[in-house]
């Protein structure tokens, strides 16, 4: 075995046993307070996608419903003398991936204080993001991690000086926290660079990917399209493959090749969706098979345009929306939610920036060293993004 191929195969063992855990956990809540004399009412709306329960192993009992309703309610708690006003109610969404809990309760104080173990022994690096509205006001989010696990209301005076002060800051480092642990985004970014080697090329494909994801991140965050969530998280797993494979069929020049292996692996895969997937997808999975196909074709044809500009600005407006599901799960307080999606826009775009820089400085750096340039990682990168792509993919459509 040779150098180059003990060096693809490292990788490839460091990189299957990473996949897994190259996931966000979150969970996220909305919490409504609301004040009388000596008591005060909560209303909670609890969510977490399905596909971090999986990651967390939880077990598919026949009862798994109430178990997690349980398990949150046990560990989700306002640290006071509280009754249900309502019984907890259980919505799972085979469209967004989501499942919501809710419940409303009476409370024997003045002043809330809020208690989160929910899934930090399941998983210690997961996060939970709760918003606030006190008597119709909103307030600074809360996020909640391992080492951070309380949030107590104080009195309202401190509360309303750093409501202004800390929103666009907040969302400014959620947004850079999104971007730097979603793995997904950062290897279409590595597609990008892979893709387009000229200065001005990368430019302008980075310029359209971040004015596609800016434009359906606003749409989404407003409400004026609502796309299902766990579809557009497949969709980005796919840009990824498609981007991959568009950088092989132009380092071999084989855009045939590639786009009849696509098609035909692509017809028994839709067989077996048919039968065992989610059927209001189907229509969407024939889409992708046909524009995959065509834009193989046309990249063929007309060789002498960058056609792949324009795909990344397309793939743009998908993570635009995965970045709005994020954003909308979280919550946008209504008097702030200008300051707010600025705010997590201008995180998301400087964690970008700084992600492409560091790769552009790792290749730099990588091409003085003629041991590692003779390795020719480039056609194992793109190979890389590929597999991660139909992993993620796969995962998410079912």
């Amino acid at each position: 075995m040779d150098k180059r191929t003990r060096f693809y195969l490292f990788l490839l063992i460091f990189l299957s046993s990473s996949i897994g855990a190259h996931q966000r956990s979150e969970s996220y809540s909305k919490v409504l307070i609301n004040h009388y004399e000596n008591n005060f009412e909560v209303e909670t709306i609890f969510s977490i996608q399905l596909s971090v329960l999986s990651k967390m192993q939880w077990p598919l009992t026949v009862n798994w419903e109430q178990e997690v309703l349980s398990h949150v309610k046990e560990n989700f708690y306002i640290d006071s003398e509280c009754e249900f006003k309502e019984v907890p109610k259980f919505f799972t969404s085979t469209s967004t991936g989501y499942i919501r809990l809710s419940w409303s309760e009476k409370c024997k104080s003045e002043v809330a204080k809020l208690n989160n173990n929910a899934f930090f022994d399941l998983d210690p690096a997961h996060a939970h993001i709760s918003t606030f509205k006190i008597d119709g006001q909103s307030y600074p989010e809360k996020l909640f991690t391992s080492q951070s696990r309380s949030w107590e209301e104080g009195t309202l005076d401190s509360v309303k000086r750093n409501k202004n002060e800390g929103s666009i800051w907040d969302y400014f480092l959620l947004g850079i926290k999104h971007i730097s642990t979603g793995y997904d985004h950062i290897a279409f970014l590595l597609g990008i660079i892979l893709l387009n080697k000229r200065k001005r090329l990368l430019v302008i494909a980075i310029t359209g990917f971040t004015l596609g994801h800016s434009l359906t991140l606003a749409l989404g965050v407003m409400n004026f399209v609502s796309p299902s969530t766990s579809f557009v998280e497949s969709l980005i797993g796919y840009s990824i493959l498609l981007i991959a494979l568009e950088f092989l069929a132009k380092e071999t020049n084989q855009y045939q090749y590639y786009s009849k292996v696509f098609f035909f692996i692509s017809i028994p895969f839709l067989i077996f969706y048919n039968f065992f997937g989610i059927n209001s997808y189907l229509l969407g999975l024939f889409g992708i098979v046909l524009f995959t196909v065509s834009y193989f074709n046309l990249s063929n044809r007309f060789r002498d345009y960058n056609l792949s500009t324009a795909v990344t600005s397309l793939f743009g407006l998908v993570h635009g929306f995965g970045f709005a599901g994020t954003l909308t799960e979280v919550g946008l307080p209504e008097d702030r939610i200008v300051s707010a999606l600025l705010g997590f826009n201008l995180g998301v775009e400087t964690g970008q920036i700084i992600i492409v820089l560091l790769f552009l400085l790792t290749f730099f750096l990588l091409r003085n060293f003629q041991s590692i340039k003779a390795l020719n990682l480039e056609p194992f990168a793109a190979v890389s993004l590929a597999t991660l792509g139909s992993f993620w993919f796969i995962e998410r459509i079912f």
